[in-house]
Formats: structure tokens, sequence, C-alpha cells
């Protein structure tokens, strides 16, 4: 144990001087792990399964809290909704990395902070596959709610934000059990978060779709991101003998939920969701909440869609949703959440009535005023002013009575 002890240290510092970190976040169905099968067959990277080591806040301060709370193989919430608290490491892939419960344990005591973490990682994974890295990729989803922190924390490194029309996301999503509410809110919220880190000079943006077209020339440009130089023939010649990441294991109600030598094309939205949906999902907006109880729309999906040179299908809207209906939707995400303490602070209105939801009026006001809901409820939204409380929100999931059902026609397809 001592010499194991001694060799991570050694290898830690020894790497941290050089191994730039590629990561990649994005909402989830949006093509990330095609990006990681290409990216881990380009000569010089590495990319294990999603390790959960960059998607911790607390994991950029590294203080002894956090070290603590790892150690003891704790979970840590997460800004994501869609995913249960996680602990930091996924040890379930430990054959697929050689990082064993000691050997974490001698990361986690041995680095001074995540920058040097992620070089004996690197290094141990690196050790574990017999090969000698330039760029180590760590690619989870919800790595995108922690960009910002780590184009700073790592400026020799970047950033990958890989974005799918939200659409074709919310199609998708709903195909692996999510509401329609749940994706939109879901693919709103992250493709947010990687707008925010977008301004850094280390992060780069890649399209699910432009990926589709260019698969091999998209992820030779990223290795040459952090200092790698190959030609793009090569990376299709590897992903064809790529046996380490045909070894993973994969989510059975992923579009393509097997490794694959040949990069398939998926369906699009029009052949899952109704004309009445698609229109729905454009007309939505993203309200934050802030601690003071103020809201404000933050993105609107029609917006997200332009920004990223998607064209809505509908150019105005007509559909309306009664904010209750909406929030029924909410409180009954809320109630399956396990990140509810990170996440009552965000919900989906309509854009037409995006006004109704201003920075000088705090959500529960406008629950309280809805004329449709019930008394009991408008009572507890008062009671509640200054905070979207979840159980607030809960209570209308439960209160909401027949009279509402006359608009379930209205509601999005769940």
């Amino acid at each position: 144990m001592t010499t194991q002890t001694a060799t991570t240290s050694e290898s830690t510092h020894a790497a941290s001087t050089a191994l730039p970190v590629m990561c990649v976040g994005g909402s989830p169905s949006s093509g990330s792990t095609l990006l990681a099968d290409l990216l881990d067959s380009t000569p010089g990277l590495m990319c294990p399964p999603e390790l959960y080591v960059l998607c911790v806040e607390s994991a950029y301060c590294f203080d002894d809290a956090f070290r603590a709370t790892a150690r003891a193989r704790q979970p840590f919430g997460v800004h994501a909704q869609y995913v249960d608290p996680v602990r930091f490491f996924n040890d379930k892939y430990a054959e697929h990395t050689g990082v064993t419960s000691a050997v974490l344990d001698d990361l986690l005591t041995n680095a001074r902070d995540l920058r040097e973490f992620m070089f004996g990682l690197a290094a141990q994974v690196g050790k574990h596959r017999s090969i000698s890295p330039a760029g180590f990729v760590e690619k989870t989803p919800i790595n995108v709610n922690c960009a910002p922190m780590f184009c700073h924390m790592f400026p020799e490194g970047v950033f990958v934000h890989i974005v799918r029309d939200g659409r074709d996301v919310c199609a998708s999503l709903v195909r692996r059990g999510f509401t329609l509410y749940e994706a939109a809110l879901i693919w709103m919220s992250q493709v947010h978060a990687g707008r925010l880190a977008a301004v850094a000079e280390n992060a780069v943006e890649v399209r699910y779709e432009d990926l589709l077209e260019r698969p091999f020339e998209i992820a030779a440009d990223l290795g040459a991101r952090v200092g790698t130089s190959v030609d793009p023939d090569d990376i299709q010649a590897r992903l064809l003998d790529n046996t380490y990441r045909a070894g993973l294991p994969r989510i059975a109600s992923w579009q393509v939920p097997e490794f694959s030598t040949e990069v398939r094309r998926a369906h699009t939205y029009k052949d899952r969701l109704s004309a009445k949906n698609i229109a729905w999902l454009e007309s939505l907006a993203l309200v934050q909440v802030g601690p003071n109880g103020m809201s404000h729309v933050i993105a609107r999906f029609g917006d997200l869609l332009r920004q990223y040179n998607y064209v809505p299908d509908n150019e105005s809207y007509d559909i309306t949703l009664p904010l209750d209906r909406l929030l029924q939707c909410h409180g009954e995400f809320l109630r399956k959440s396990r990140n509810v303490t990170s996440w009552t602070d965000r919900a989906l209105v309509m854009s037409s009535r995006a006004s109704d939801w201003s920075a000088t009026s705090s959500p529960v006001s406008v629950l309280a005023q809805s004329p449709r809901l019930p008394d009991t409820l408008r009572q507890a939204a008062t009671v509640g002013e200054g905070q979207f409380a979840a159980e607030t929100l809960q209570l209308l999931s439960f209160q909401i009575e027949a009279e509402q059902r006359e608009n379930a026609s209205d509601a999005p397809a769940t």
C-alpha cells in the first residue's frame, strides 16, 4: 500500500505540468457519447466513461470538507434536474479505469487541488490502458453546469459544449421516459448553462448535426485544441478498432444503445412529436427565481434554437396553456427530483405570458393571482411569498381538481 501511495503521488505531480484536460458537457441526448467515441479514437487522446469528477461544484474548492465527503463516498447535489445526487468519481466504472477505492483515496489525499487530481487520474487511467496520453477527456453531460469554473481552473484545457436541436432532444428524452415538460426544462437549462461558458477563450461549441456531417474532421479539430495533430482518416481507422469504447456499458433507452463504428443519423423530432407539441415547445420561456423571490426570464426556447441556427417551425405562437397547468407539471417534476433544493428556482412559462414573470413580481404572487387556482392553494402561495417553495408546487399537483381537467387537451403529451 505504501508503494502504491507513493506512485500515485509521484504520478500526480509529474503529470501536473503538461497534460491538458478536455471537458465535454451539454444536454442529455445531444450526441456526447458519439463525440466521446470519436475523441477516444483520436491519437493522443483518452476518454473513459462518465466519471462525475468535473460536475461537482465543491470539487473546484477541493477543501477539507469536500475531501471528507468524497472519501466517505457520500453524494453531492448537482445542478441538474434529471439526475440523482452523485458521488465524486463514478466507481461503477472502476474496472474500466483501474481506479480502485485505494487509488481514489490516495488521489484525494495527495492532490493539492482539482487540477492535480485530474492529472493523477489521467495517469492512473493511462496506466490501466497502457497509454501515455497527450490529453485527457472527461465526458459527462452535466459537466456543462460547472463549465465556467472549469474554463477558469484549466486555462490550457478546453470545454466542449455539444448542442443538438432542442426539439430532437425533447423527442429523444420523451422516448427515454421523461415528460415533455421535463425534457424542455432539461434542454433549456443545460443549454443556457453552456451559453454562460461560451464567452471563455478555451470554450468551443459543437452542433450535433455538424458532427454527423464531419465527425472525423471535428474530432481532429478538437484534438488540435489540446495540442494533438492527427489526420481525420486516422481517427476513422482507430474507431473501427476501438475495443475499449466498444466494451463500455450503454443505456438501453439511447437512440443508439450500442457502440457503433458507423455514424448514424437519428430520427427527427417531426417523426415523434405532433405539430401541437412542437408549437408548445417553441413557445416556452425559462424563468429563474432569485434569492429575493424576484423572477426573470433567462431564455426562450425559440431564441435558443435561433442562436444555434435551428429554424423554429412557428414564428408566432397562438397556443396557450394555463399557468396553473404548467405549474402542475413542475410540481410533478419536483416530486420526482432528488435535487429539489437546487432546482426550485426554475420553471417554464409560455413566452406570451412571460411578462407576468417580470423582475418586479415573484412567481408565487403570479401563482396566487391565478383565477383558476383552488382557494387552499392560493392561500398557501400567499403565505409562501418570496420563495418558490417546493411544498407549494407539490401542493399544486395534489389540489388541482376536476375543474382543471378540461384543460388536459391543451397540455403537452407526457
